[in-house]
């Protein structure tokens, strides 16, 4: 069993395991912060950029920081959503801590937070969003994004160094 489906596997079993304490309002908090280990994030970005290319699937970029209100909203309300788990399964998710991933921060000129980018596979940017979108505005921009995944634009690429 790989690491993500074992985070996945516990993720679950901790969910269930919550289910009959839905009672305390602790409980219920913490039901969409573990939702997101749904997701199988990853924080290296050219390890991301690399698999990306390798498994012909797009990169989702999400700038974060643990003391963002927005952010905490998109764990806690979108990356939690049963349709956006499935969505970003056809995605290399890459969450990126501005406060400790500042080189890419940087590179990518993020000024505001929360900030998603979807790069194709060539490592082109094809979608660029600001702040907080619920979880059907999420959908809407994944599927826009996700079609030109494989079409090479000759767009926008970001040259990060490596760390």
């Amino acid at each position: 069993m790989t690491s993500s489906k074992r985070r996945r596997a516990i993720a679950f079993l901790l969910l269930a395991g919550l289910a009959p304490a839905a009672a305390s309002a602790q409980a219920i908090a913490n039901l969409p912060a573990l939702n997101t280990l749904l997701i199988d994030w990853t924080t290296g970005y050219h390890a991301a950029l690399e698999m990306s290319a390798k498994e012909k699937r797009p990169v989702l970029l999400d700038f974060y920081a643990d003391w963002c209100g927005p952010c905490k909203m998109m764990d806690a309300q979108v990356y939690s959503d049963p349709r956006v788990i499935t969505a970003l399964r056809d995605f290399i998710p890459v969450k990126i801590d501005v406060d400790r991933d500042e080189k890419t921060a940087f590179a990518y000129r993020i000024r505001s937070i929360p900030r998603t980018i979807v790069l194709n596979v060539y490592g082109e940017i094809l979608g660029d969003i600001v702040g907080y979108f619920d979880a059907d505005e999420f959908l809407k921009f994944l599927e826009d994004t996700h079609k030109e995944a494989l079409v090479k634009i000759d767009g926008t690429r970001i040259n990060v160094p490596a760390q």
